[in-house]
């Protein structure tokens, strides 16, 4: 068991330096301007929209779709958890429908089957735990709201509860890396890393 877990370790480390599957300095960012912006609970962005770029002075040129809208919608914690688990469904692999988060703190067991490696998860600054039926309001592209990503068999909306901003390129133009706080921290003993 000892050996495996050392394995996963290693593997983390290459996938971290590789920037896939795990907290990205970029994503992170990118989610906690656009939570910043919309004033909500949480905020997220998959790995699909983020783009590497040698320019992270300026996150705009790290998002692949620059235009899409930034939506303010409502999700159960529910919702929140079941996405969570889709995010790691394939971790360690690439995965383009990795949740990078604002304002959310995830810990996590790889090891255990698809669909129960979500341990808690903790919201906002006082890491209030997950309330599975409480409705929050989470910030997030309009892609990604309408159930881009392959998110649509958890939530699939039509209208946002508003449009924040017509691009997402508006709110992070000209702004830099911010964050390297990890969000994802999978267990039991070794820890997912930042890029």
């Amino acid at each position: 068991m000892r050996s495996a877990r050392t394995l996963l370790a290693l593997c983390l480390v290459a996938l971290a330096a590789a920037g896939i599957g795990a907290d990205s300095a970029v994503g992170q960012s990118i989610a906690d301007l656009i939570n910043r912006e919309a004033g909500t609970e949480v905020a997220l962005i998959v790995d699909g929209l983020i783009k590497e770029s040698a320019d992270n002075k300026d996150l705009s040129k790290c998002l692949g779709y620059d235009t899409d809208e930034l939506w303010q919608v409502e999700l159960t914690g529910k919702q929140l958890k079941d996405a969570f688990e889709k995010s790691v469904s394939f971790f360690p692999s690439p995965f383009s429908s990795f949740l990078q988060v604002s304002a959310a703190k995830i810990n996590f067991d790889p090891t255990k089957p698809i669909g129960s490696r979500i341990l808690s998860v903790t919201i906002g600054e006082l890491n209030q735990p997950l309330d599975a039926d409480k409705r929050y309001k989470v910030a997030m592209p309009a892609s990604l709201a309408k159930g881009g990503f392959g998110y649509n068999n958890i939530w699939e909306f039509k209208t946002p509860s508003r449009i924040v901003r017509p691009t997402i390129g508006e709110v992070v133009r000209g702004k830099g890396v911010q964050s390297q706080v990890f969000r994802w921290l999978s267990n039991p003993s070794f820890s997912a890393t930042s890029r």
